[in-house]
């Protein structure tokens, strides 16, 4: 819900450039509806996380993608 472009958009300008596809882009969202997800997937998002979460899930979604820090 950004005032300019939404999360969505800046997830595939970044997915985009060749020089940046690889950053890891986590989506933080409220929305729950599985066309949602697949919203995210489709612009390149790696990490799907709904509201209300718990820092510990976060931390614990992360380690399984890249391992304990």
């Amino acid at each position: 819900m950004l005032p300019e472009l939404d999360g969505l958009a800046i997830c595939r300008a970044v997915k985009s450039e060749p020089a940046l596809r690889y950053i890891f882009i986590a989506v933080l969202t409220a929305r729950s509806q599985e066309k949602d997800r697949e919203n995210a997937r489709t612009a390149g998002a790696d990490l799907y996380i709904t509201k209300p979460f718990k820092a510990k899930t976060i931390l614990q979604t992360v380690n399984q993608a890249f391992g304990p820090a």
